[in-house]
């Protein structure tokens, strides 16, 4: 099998004054050829780029860039032909005429300042002095009247940022070439591609076998966010190091023809025969846990850790964590089962032996973790997709008219992809929640928070399990104080040694410290950095290419947080799963409220 390369013609960057009103853009050649365009040479710009014959990239083109091209033409363009390839927000592919246009952070998912270091060049500042309260670096600037010396310094921004991100293209193409990785247009698609090469993987095939797919999947889980104490005084933060990498060399991933089994006895004797596989089964969780081994899907979707007898789907190593903490398995409904298993260590070594070579902090190591670590993702690809294009399908079968002013059609199509291997990502994240089980359950009532691959819990350094460099153990990370979480992904602390003040708040990016304590007050904040994504723009029916206005505002209230429940000692307890079953219907959701306790319906 040839090695796979991607294809590089050409780069481009556009410059917006508040974000979605043009004013400047450069394409930058391979061959070295630069040349900019004022916002009065918009036309002459998107001329001259649909007009290369070949791939043209742009670092977050998908959410950008790539957004105001489309919109510009298919505005101007009388009969707009386009095919538009996206993978979840992101627009990875646009296809117009002979041009494609890619998106280079889905390839290499760095900021533009870390991945120019791949190739031993820096992101210029933009030279501007800021104006507003919000230490934008300059860009409240960047407008259509900007005096000349502004405007100089804004075109050399521009041509160095499209020579930062040709320079970091080109250093990972020639890196690739040297060591024999390969390249697509996305990482994920990359490491497919190199592992199937490197360990002789044969491509996924559920033909005829839909049945068994739709029973593997509802094996496979993401990662685990919970929050145990809401808030905590001081502990210690703790990291897996690289918890799905390690998860691919240590453990062997069923392989072969799938084979169903339906029925208790059927599938009682694939277990007891130590068949590799998902099985689907009763299971009874002690009502006495404070963490709760397996993973629940609700009515609506969500994910949940519950206790109480649980009917649920899941990967083999998963449940067998499970039964040795006390759980146990009442009865058995289904399975699909492999005939034998086999390792991706290989693999891993390799790619882990080059991060160590390139050092594990530099640009290009995390590159090459990412590598590694976009495989797992890649084996649980979706087989649902929506292809969009502008202009009237030939056969117009399966389309539908999304946007008739700007001709937009869509189609969803369900197909299964050569990597949809989605057993092996159900035992690989079985296996990092697994990891992440143990130093929990070690930790017990001290956990305080995890999200997949860290845990924080007020112990010392010392009461951890497995601490050491290597890949799979546990990272002391650093201490914390005053921790204090809203729900999962939404907390802040500040670190002990230096002082320094951390927020993570998903969904509200570049949020402080004040600002979180306003946002918990009851403040409304506004989100308007950006353009909508595609799907966004597309509902709103105003162009392709607007700039984003969201309020977010506190809706917790207080007690429960995510599938926990706050408790009067202060730390959060699972709940029965019928609790939560009843809390995903429109009559669980109505009458929770007015619950005189709702601490009662947590597991204590």
């Amino acid at each position: 099998m040839a090695r796979c390369d991607i294809e590089v013609s050409a780069v481009f960057d556009i410059e917006t004054e508040n974000w979605d009103r043009f004013v400047y853009a450069g394409i930058l050649k391979v061959s070295g050829e630069y040349k900019d365009y004022s916002w009065k040479e918009q036309n002459a710009f998107i001329k001259d780029l649909l007009a290369i014959d070949g791939t043209v990239w742009a670092h977050n083109g998908g959410r950008f860039d790539a957004l105001y091209v489309l919109d510009r033409y298919a505005k101007k363009a009388k009969e707009p032909k386009a095919n538009i390839i996206c993978a979840g927000t992101r627009v990875v592919i646009a296809e117009i005429g002979k041009t494609k246009i890619a998106d280079s952070c889905a390839l290499v998912p760095l900021s533009l300042s870390k991945a120019a270091e791949i190739a031993g060049m820096e992101k210029l500042e933009t030279g501007l002095a800021c104006s507003c309260d919000r230490s934008c670096g300059g860009y409240c600037r960047i407008n259509r009247r900007m005096g000349d010396n502004d405007l100089s310094l804004l075109r050399c921004y521009l041509k160095a940022d499209c020579a930062a991100t040709l320079g970091y293209i080109s250093a990972v193409r020639d890196y690739a070439s040297v060591h024999d990785l390969d390249l697509a247009i996305t990482v994920g698609s990359s490491a497919w591609q190199n592992l199937q090469r490197k360990c002789n993987v044969t491509q996924a095939s559920w033909k005829n076998k839909e049945y068994l797919y739709k029973r593997a999947r509802a094996g496979y889980y993401g990662g685990r966010v919970q929050v145990f104490a809401p808030s905590s005084k001081q502990g210690t933060r703790a990291d897996i190091n690289s918890a799905y990498p390690a998860a691919l060399k240590k453990i062997e991933v069923p392989y072969g023809e799938p084979v169903g089994y339906t029925g208790h006895d059927l599938t009682a004797k694939a277990w007891v025969d130590d068949r590799p596989g998902i099985y689907a089964c009763e299971v009874d969780i002690p009502a006495d846990m404070f963490v709760p081994p397996l993973p629940s899907r609700l009515l609506d979707g969500r994910i949940a850790y519950p206790v109480g007898t649980l009917r649920g789907t899941w990967a083999r190593n998963e449940l067998e964590n499970a039964l040795t903490y006390g759980c146990e398995i009442k009865k058995f409904d289904s399975c699909v089962v492999w005939p034998e298993t086999i390792s991706l260590r290989p693999w891993v070594d390799l790619i882990w032996q080059l991060r160590y070579e390139a050092g594990k902090s530099t640009a290009l190591g995390k590159w090459l973790k990412l590598y590694a670590n976009s495989v797992t993702g890649k084996f649980a690809q979706r087989p649902e997709k929506t292809n969009m294009r502008f202009g009237e399908p030939e056969n117009p079968l399966g389309w539908s008219l999304l946007w008739p002013d700007m001709c937009l059609w869509s189609r969803e199509v369900a197909f299964h992809a050569k990597n949809a291997h989605v057993q092996f990502s159900a035992y690989l994240t079985a296996a990092a929640r697994v990891s992440l089980y143990k130093q929990l359950a070690n930790a017990e009532k001290s956990a305080v928070y995890c999200d997949t691959d860290s845990c924080y819990a007020s112990l010392a350094p010392s009461d951890f399990i497995d601490v050491g460099k290597e890949l799979g153990q546990w990272d002391i990370e650093g201490g914390y104080k005053d921790f204090l979480a809203i729900a999962p992904k939404f907390y802040r602390f500040i670190e002990p040694v230096t002082g320094k003040q951390t927020v993570r708040s998903k969904g509200i990016p570049d949020l402080d410290f004040e600002q979180f304590d306003a946002f918990l007050a009851g403040e409304t904040l506004v989100q308007d950095r950006g353009v909508k994504q595609l799907k966004s723009a597309i509902a709103s029916k105003g162009g392709l290419f607007q700039r984003k206005r969201i309020t977010r505002s506190n809706k917790q209230d207080g007690i429960r947080f995510g599938d926990r429940i706050l408790a009067l000692d202060g730390l959060t307890y699972p709940c029965d799963i019928k609790w939560l079953q009843l809390w995903t219907t429109p009559k669980g959701k109505t009458e929770l409220p007015t619950l005189k306790e709702p601490r009662a319906y947590a597991r204590k």
